[in-house]
């Protein structure tokens, strides 16, 4: 209990480390315990409430409701951040548990909060918390930047939010994810579209962004199409799905929390995105480039669609074989940089300034020689 108490008071300052501290080391000091020593439940409770009511504050910024700490407790991949409550998994019989624990949980918390767990249970949405927080590879985060992250993969509440945006509107976390001012919509296409051209540059040639499509002369295409003359995708790339051929890919990042989303399955949102992509370029693609086209949706959230981790379980094949690495070791550094470019990006939308920004100088009369010999400037 003393260690938790002292790793709280260092979470203060870095819950990032705090919490990779917890659930890569000071957690499965009791492992043993647990698994060879019956009816552990009473004498593990004072350690849950160190747990529980010092810990956890200081790396979320929050208390929590008992909901919610059962919610924390849940391994990552179901939606939990791995912050395990000793004196029930003295109890358990791990899956088993964990999965009738979930139902549970789901039962009892919100609609807001269920969705927002759905939503954190999709492959990859949850990266951000199983990596250590390695500054060279761009992992850390610092402490601001943590506890907003955990309040966005849970949709509550965040604090000293402006209440109405400079573009009139009602600000809050959605509309944030949405609104073009500033360019911060803009920046977060381009970054996936960038972090996506230099991973396919290291086992592809030809790779462009932003490439020109050639124009239409005379082709038959399907109703939709973008038949404009200066008509471009994101990405191209020689040899990616077949020998000798290119592929093309364009990037669009969808908000399933936005109004017009709330009551459809994440599945229809992500079918929708790419059914409009491949409406938009499949078939130029195909009938004039002679190409392949896959559409790379994401979401802000940090999930994607189907083509997405087709396409990404491809990229995989290829840099394990390239680099001699393993298949899922490659495809978890794969799904740590793209949670982090989306976490990112959704950060900046929530927090950057928005204001225009007008700077006035104000040039007194100097008479620059005098100055630059009174401060000695050569």
């Amino acid at each position: 209990m003393g260690q938790v108490t002292k790793l709280a008071e260092f979470a203060l300052s870095q819950p990032q480390a705090c919490y990779a501290a917890f659930t890569y080391g000071l957690k499965h000091r009791w492992t043993y315990f647990l698994r060879t020593l019956p009816d552990l439940e009473d004498l593990l409770a004072p350690l849950e409430r160190a747990i529980a009511d010092v810990l956890i504050p200081s790396i979320t910024g929050d208390y929590c409701t008992q909901g919610e700490r059962e919610l924390l407790a849940l391994p990552v991949r179901m939606g939990g951040m791995g912050l395990t409550n000793p004196s029930q998994e003295a109890a358990s019989v791990k899956n088993r548990y964990l999965k009738d624990k979930l139902d549970q949980v789901k039962g009892s918390v919100s609609r807001k909060t269920l969705r927002a767990v759905d939503l954190a249970t999709q492959k990859g949405a949850s990266s951000w918390l199983t990596v250590l927080p390695i500054r060279d590879m761009n992992f850390d985060l610092n402490k601001s930047e943590f506890r907003y992250a955990v309040k966005l993969k849970y949709d509550w509440d965040v604090p000293d939010m402006p209440s109405v945006c400079v573009c009139e509107d009602h600000f809050n976390v959605d509309h944030a994810m949405i609104c073009k001012r500033s360019g911060f919509v803009i920046q977060r296409h381009n970054e996936l579209r960038d972090l996506q051209a230099e991973m396919l540059r290291m086992v592809c040639n030809g790779v462009e962004t932003e490439p020109v499509l050639q124009d239409i002369t005379g082709e038959e295409l399907n109703r939709g199409a973008n038949t404009a003359p200066d008509a471009r995708l994101d990405i191209v790339a020689r040899e990616f799905w077949e020998r000798q051929r290119s592929a093309f890919f364009d990037v669009r990042i969808c908000n399933p929390n936005a109004d017009s989303y709330r009551d459809m399955d994440l599945n229809q949102i992500y079918r929708q995105h790419e059914t409009e992509k491949k409406r938009q370029y499949a078939s130029r693609v195909l009938e004039v480039e002679k190409a392949i086209f896959t559409p790379l949706v994401f979401s802000t959230t940090g999930g994607m669609a189907a083509e997405c981790k087709r396409y990404h379980s491809r990229l995989a094949e290829l840099l394990a074989t390239k680099k001699g690495e393993s298949y899922a070791t490659t495809m978890s550094w794969i799904r740590a940089r793209v949670s982090f470019a989306l976490l990112r990006s959704a950060l900046l939308c929530l927090r950057g300034s928005r204001a225009k920004r007008r700077i006035h100088l104000e040039l007194p009369d100097i008479d620059f020689d005098i100055e630059r010999g009174h401060a000695n400037i050569r």
